[in-house]
């Protein structure tokens, strides 16, 4: 039996996972889901906050980015947008209004190259460090 036979069970903790990354703008880590979901679900361990991260991952529904500090931040957005990263703080700030039409031109890619995502991450000082 391969995965795509295996039905995909139900899970509170993955659930209450994807909800709280749902309601921030702030782009959280694994540790940070971890010590804000505890309060709820006291029998929450970190493994598996990161099992749960990385299958939301694998389906699709958040994405991953490696800020300036080096820790992986999560982001339950996963269309296209560009993200302010300050590499004096490590705030990560989405930019939705990005030309990416216009960008692509400018790319000029190569024929043969089949574009399927962009990861714009823009990093220098944020208002509060600069």
């Amino acid at each position: 039996m391969n995965t795509q036979d295996k039905q995909i069970r139900y899970s509170r903790q993955r659930e209450m996972i994807y909800e709280y990354l749902c309601s921030t703008v702030e782009h959280p880590t694994a540790e940070t889901i971890y010590r804000d979901l505890i309060k709820r679900l006291p029998n929450l361990s970190l493994g598996t906050v990161y099992r749960n991260l990385k299958f939301l991952q694998e389906q699709g529904k958040i994405t991953a980015l490696t800020s300036t500090d080096g820790v992986e931040h999560f982001d339950a957005i996963c269309e296209n947008h560009a993200h302010l990263i300050c590499k004096e703080c490590g705030s990560i700030v989405d930019i939705e209004d990005v030309d990416y039409d216009a960008l692509i031109q400018s790319l000029n890619l190569d024929k043969n190259f089949k574009l399927e995502k962009i990861e714009l991450s823009i990093i220098g000082k944020c208002q509060k460090c600069k």
